[in-house]
Order: structure tokens, then C-alpha cells, then sequence
């Protein structure tokens, strides 16, 4: 199963560093809880990625260094929900061309921070299904390579009909590229946004088959 399962609802702080996970039931790491500092978590070859995920409490959460590769299921490879303010850095994921899944799953979170990160070959990059409040998506110094998906946002896409609003997505130095792919196989839009309070874009290049942003409602954009 999990390489390394912490509870829900522990409060006392967690450092959890170099895990590997080769080919497991579940993932290298599900981590759950509050005050986590994770370190180098590996992963390859699993039903999922190594994950992190609030429970009853998770607040004070800091993931340096993520590594997904050759995933075989296809729910998000790393999902986080129900954190008060959780920082993500360094992120590897890559699984093979064409994959259907999702990469990085957001849900009800307070704020998300996601720092540096490689994503190659899968249908979204990041997908928000929130049912609670999210104030703010935080992305930056990320390359989202060869991620597409005909019905939908390549980078960011809403995946649930009950999803709400985010308060901010802020978006700096994110590149998107997509190498031979015919015209007709791109993502239609590389954002796929509803009911945003406001968007801010730094820097950022991607490729799409229609427009960089789709269903902007009641969105206030600045570029």
C-alpha cells in the first residue's frame, strides 16, 4: 500500500525526507495533517504519486521536491485539499505521451503556492475542484510540456460541476509547449476558469487550439 501514511488529524510537526516508492499499490507518501516539512519524495511506477492531503486540520505545510514518473492510475498525481496555506516546490511529473489524467489536483484550500516544476504529458496540468472557498492559486517557474486535452484547458481547468470560484490565480513565468500535434488535437484553451475574482498574468506562453482563456465570468483580468 502507501510507503508512508500519517494520520488526519496529527498536529506534531512531521519531517519526512529522501522517501523512493517503486511501483506501490497506493503511493510513496500519503501525507495528511498539519505542520509537514517533506523532502525529496520519489515515485515511480504507482497507482499514484506521492500525495499530500489535508484531513480535519492542515495548515503550516512545506513540500520541497516532488518526482511522479510513469504513474499507471488516472486520478491527480498529487492532490491537496482542506490546507489553510500550502507551499509546493520543485515538482517532476511526467508520464507517457497521450496520458488522460490530471497532474496536480487543487481542492478546497485556502491558499496554494506551487514554485518550480516540469510537467510533461498528461490532460491538465493543474484541475481545481473545489466546493469551499479558495482564495488563491499561486504558479510560477513552471514547464506544462506536451499536456493537452481536446474538451478542455491544458494548464488549469475546473473538473467538477460543483465547483465555486477562486479569489486569485496568479501565473508567472509559466511555459507551454506542445510539439507535433495537429491543430484539431490541442486543448481548446489553455485556461479553463469560472467565476474568478481575479487573474494575474506575468510572462507566461502556452499554445492552444482557440484562446489562451475560456469562460472568464465575471472575471477581472490583469496582464
Amino acid at each position: 500500500m502507501d510507503t508512508i501514511l500519517s494520520e488526519a488529524t496529527h498536529s506534531v510537526r512531521h519531517k519526512i525526507k529522501n522517501i523512493t516508492g517503486i511501483n506501490c499499490i497506493e503511493r510513496t507518501c500519503y501525507l495528511q495533517g498539519e505542520n509537514i516539512d517533506a523532502y525529496n519524495l520519489y515515485d515511480k511506477g504507482s497507482i499514484n504519486g506521492a500525495n499530500l492531503k489535508g484531513g480535519a486540520s492542515a495548515k503550516n505545510n512545506i513540500v520541497h521536491g516532488i518526482t511522479t514518473i510513469d504513474i499507471k492510475g488516472t486520478p491527480p498525481l498529487t492532490y491537496h485539499d482542506s490546507q489553510e496555506h500550502l507551499v509546493v516546490k520543485d515538482v517532476t511529473i511526467r508520464q507517457a505521451f497521450g496520458s488522460t489524467s490530471r497532474s496536480v489536483g487543487i481542492g478546497s484550500s485556502v491558499k496554494c503556492t506551487f514554485v518550480g516544476g516540469l510537467i510533461e504529458n498528461s490532460a491538465s496540468a493543474f484541475s481545481i475542484s473545489n466546493t469551499e472557498a479558495l482564495e488563491e492559486v499561486s504558479i510560477s517557474d513552471y514547464y506544462i510540456k506536451n499536456v493537452f486535452q481536446t474538451g478542455g484547458g491544458g494548464c488549469i481547468v475546473f473538473t467538477d460541476g460543483n465547483s465555486i470560484g477562486v479569489g486569485k490565480i496568479d501565473l508567472t513565468n509559466v511555459k507551454h509547449t506542445v510539439q507535433d500535434m495537429p491543430h484539431d488535437d490541442l486543448s481548446r484553451g489553455l485556461y479553463y476558469l469560472v467565476d474568478c475574482g481575479e487573474i494575474v498574468v506575468r510572462n507566461c506562453t502556452g499554445v492552444s487550439r482557440n484562446q489562451p482563456f475560456t469562460l472568464l465570468t465575471r472575471i477581472t483580468q490583469k496582464f
